[in-house]
């Protein structure tokens, strides 16, 4: 089995490819932002297919209408690094060969083909139908799974990569549940929802929706939904809309990784966890700059500065340090404000950036 999988070239190669839609985006992608040369692609194509579109007012109106609850917003002076993060690459297929820690993936559809599959301790293997979680001795072969695995595939025969997700035990013609981040609170009062998820999908919850907190079973409220937070929807239709939407029955909430998150609609409009910062930050060539203290303290840290060491900043959390600034190295100082790139603060803090519609694929 180790001769098939290839398990120790796995973690060590840099020959990576991203999945996509398209047969470009199966080229290796140099250096750092392995993901850049895609989504310039998918932007450039999405550019010409809205230009087409518009060309044709009465097509445009027809297949455009756009729900009144998301706002469309204007171009920002600003992006967040966090916009163009590739989400989880969806495929399905049969299994072929299981090994200890890996198994191998008979693709269907346009990606018919094998992949190797890695699996981790980070993988959540679950049943379709229920949601229970399974573990890889529970996968025969044969199986057919539908599977979410990280965008990033190596360029080697067979090609491989990390599994996020896997649901298994699928009944024949059954629609899958669809496994997704949080990245707006669109609407949330009278008992009611609605969340736009990562694959631009609305989903409109309300009190007769089922939610359940994965493991444990344990009952979610609505008001425990906020950007960031990872869940698996069941549902099988949705509106031709755009962006489309649907009603789930169920939804199964998973735990929450982030510390939090930030809002950023305008340099002077900027919140953590739905709280305007005190201190509003500014653009500089194209960097969104937001005060160090203001956000710090916003999730409860705490922000040193001594004449002793008067250029540089040290952030604890629970009495620990959680990072050290340098001024003029690390961070600039304005008006006896230190600012901090946006990308880097979000870091840091680990936080999820607010992604509002239309979201960059």
């Amino acid at each position: 089995m180790q001769s098939l999988f290839f398990s120790e070239k796995f973690a060590e190669t840099g020959n990576f490819c991203v999945r996509g839609p398209s047969k470009y985006a199966e080229r290796p992608l140099p250096g750092r932002r392995k993901g850049d040369y895609l989504m310039k692609l998918n932007r450039i194509l999405c550019g010409a297919l809205a230009a087409t579109v518009l060309s044709v007012p009465a097509l445009a109106a027809h297949i455009m209408p756009i729900n009144a609850e998301v706002e469309v917003p204007t171009v920002p002076e600003f992006t967040l690094a966090q916009y163009k993060r590739l989400s989880p690459h969806r495929t399905w297929g049969t299994v072929g060969e299981i090994g200890e820690d890996c198994l191998l993936l008979n693709e269907g559809g346009a990606e018919a083909g094998e992949l190797i599959l890695h699996i981790s301790e980070q993988t959540l293997i679950l049943d379709a139908v229920t949601g229970e979680p399974h573990a890889l001795a529970d996968i025969n072969k044969g199986d057919s799974l539908t599977v979410w695995t990280s965008p990033a595939v190596t360029m080697s025969l067979p090609p491989q990569s990390a599994a996020q997700v896997i649901l298994c035990n699928i009944p024949a013609d059954y629609s899958v549940p669809h496994y997704a981040e949080i990245q707006q609170v669109l609407e949330s009062e009278g008992g009611k929802v609605s969340v736009l998820t990562s694959d631009n999908v609305i989903l409109k919850l309300d009190e007769a929706t089922e939610l359940v907190a994965y493991k444990t079973r344990n009952m979610v409220g609505l008001d425990e939904l906020k950007p960031g937070v990872r869940v698996l929807s069941w549902y099988s239709a949705t509106t031709r809309s755009l962006p489309s939407q649907a009603s789930p029955d169920k939804v199964m909430v998973f735990p929450y990784e982030y510390a939090g998150w930030l809002t950023a609609i305008a340099a002077d409009q900027v919140s953590v966890n739905g709280e305007a910062l005190s201190v509003p930050g500014y653009v500089k060539g194209g960097t969104l700059m937001l005060p160090v203290r203001a956000l710090a303290e916003a999730l409860d840290c705490e922000v040193l500065w001594t004449t002793e060491t008067p250029d540089q900043v040290v952030v604890n959390r629970a009495g620990k340090t959680l990072y050290t600034l340098t001024l003029g190295e690390d961070a600039v100082a304005e008006a006896g404000v230190t600012y901090l790139a946006a990308d880097e603060l979000i870091d840091l803090h680990n936080l999820k950036a607010e992604h509002r519609w239309p979201l960059e694929m």
